[in-house]
This record gives structure tokens, C-alpha cells and sequence, in this order.
């Protein structure tokens, strides 16, 4: 099991991709997988994203870039005090942390009170992005993971793995183990690139998998064996080179 991970998890997986905003039955499992990772050892943080309430890239024609992507903030927010609301009725204390003061509703974030949470076996949220304009979500997972010394990034998707092309594509083949080099110099769409380079530059992997695959969460902390026998997910890292899936 990893000591410390980074759990990333769309606005999308929350929705199960349907036109609820929260699929009760997802977010419930989801919830339990991670008090059971915490639970086995492994200290555990969650990015969420916004994209089932708001994206600031769909903004509409004439609309300030500022303004949308300030909407998006406020969508990981509100994702993110559903989340804490589902861990406290599974009797877990769980902490909303945020860059900026949302009164009442969440805590500033400091590096030393989410390791403090986070040993006491509670679960840490980070909402908000990096609470600046111009920064994915990808951004704020890959810097919480370097501030916080994380062993490895989980990147919850709706696809099974990295391709190196788009999977819809006739002829896509899926990578076992991916080089950072590759992910950038192909845009492989992992994540965005600034989170890849910082990442990449700590030695941090990302694992990336099917979120919604049974047991899915659980499984990509045990071991990479696992991530490929079980989840056939793909493992991005600086020190393996590229492998495809026969």
C-alpha cells in the first residue's frame, strides 16, 4: 500500500456521467473505498473537479475567462461539501480545504493542518483550484502532491487507462507503463502539462484508471500489479519506459 497518495476525482465520476449532478450510489462507494484505504494505512487527499455543475472552457460567447473559471472554483466547492456531508454520515469527519475563506463553509488551507487531518486517519478535500483563473484542477492536484510528499497521484477517469491516441480511434493501442516524456511530447491528454512537468520533475508517478471499474480505488493503492492485472490501468512515471498492454 502507498504511504501518502492524491486522489483525483472528476466532476463527471460524482455524476456517474448522467444529468444528475451526484449519483448517490457513486459517491457512496466511492466514499467507502476511500475509509477503506485510510483505513488499511494510506493517508489520503481528494482533488475534485466541477465539470457536472460548470467547465470554464464551455463559457459562453462574450463571457470573461476570469468570471468562468471563478464559476468552475466554486463548482469543485460545492462537489466537495457534498463529499464531506456523505463521509460524516459514514461517521468520518472529513475537511474541506480551500485557497481562499469561504466562511462557515471550509477551511483555509495550510500544509501543516491537512497532514495533521490526514494522520488522524480523517479524509482531506481540496476544493477551489489553486484559486487563481487559468489553472485546471489537474494543477492544484500536482501541487497539494508535491507539498504534502505524496507517493503517488490516482487520476480517476472515465477511460480504462492512457492511449496513444484517442481510444474512439480504430487502432488505439494502451499503454502498461508511459514516460512522462511521452505523455508531453505526444499530448496524451493525462493531465495538463504544467501538472505533468511538476510532477515529473518531483518523481512523483500518477496512476490512472477506470474510476468506476468495482473496487477500483482500493485496488489502484495496493500495488501496480494490481494497477495492470486487475484495473489494466496505466502507470506514468519518469523511471519505466514505455509498454503497451499485448
Amino acid at each position: 500500500m502507498f504511504g501518502r497518495v492524491i486522489v483525483k476525482i472528476s466532476g463527471e465520476g460524482l455524476s456517474a456521467g448522467g444529468d444528475r449532478h451526484f449519483d448517490e450510489a457513486v459517491v457512496g462507494d466511492i466514499a467507502d473505498q476511500i475509509l477503506r484505504v485510510i483505513s488499511s494505512g494510506t493517508e489520503t487527499a481528494l482533488v475534485v473537479g466541477g465539470g457536472n455543475f460548470w467547465r470554464g472552457r464551455d463559457r459562453r460567447k462574450g463571457m470573461d475567462k476570469v468570471r468562468a473559471d471563478q464559476i468552475g472554483m466554486l463548482g469543485t466547492v460545492m462537489n466537495a461539501i457534498y463529499l464531506s456531508e456523505v463521509f460524516r454520515m459514514c461517521g468520518r469527519a472529513a475537511h474541506v480545504m480551500t485557497p481562499f475563506a469561504v466562511n462557515g463553509f471550509t477551511e483555509v488551507y495550510t500544509r501543516e493542518s491537512a497532514v495533521e487531518h490526514m494522520r488522524r486517519k480523517e479524509p482531506v478535500i481540496f476544493a477551489g483550484g489553486t484559486g487563481h483563473p487559468f489553472f485546471s484542477t489537474d494543477a492544484i492536484v500536482a501541487l497539494r502532491a508535491c507539498e504534502l510528499d505524496a507517493d503517488a497521484v490516482l487520476y480517476g477517469k472515465t477511460i480504462d487507462g492512457v492511449y496513444d491516441k484517442d481510444p474512439k480511434i480504430e487502432g488505439a493501442q494502451k499503454y502498461r507503463t508511459v514516460h512522462y516524456k511521452t505523455v508531453v511530447s505526444k499530448n496524451l491528454q493525462v493531465a495538463d502539462i504544467p501538472a505533468i512537468a511538476l510532477t515529473q520533475e518531483q518523481g512523483i508517478p500518477s496512476l490512472v484508471f477506470k474510476l468506476l471499474a468495482p473496487n477500483a480505488i482500493v485496488t489502484a493503492c495496493e500495488n501496480s500489479d494490481s494497477i495492470h492485472s486487475v484495473l489494466g490501468g496505466t502507470i506514468v512515471s519518469q523511471k519505466t519506459e514505455d509498454e503497451y498492454y499485448v
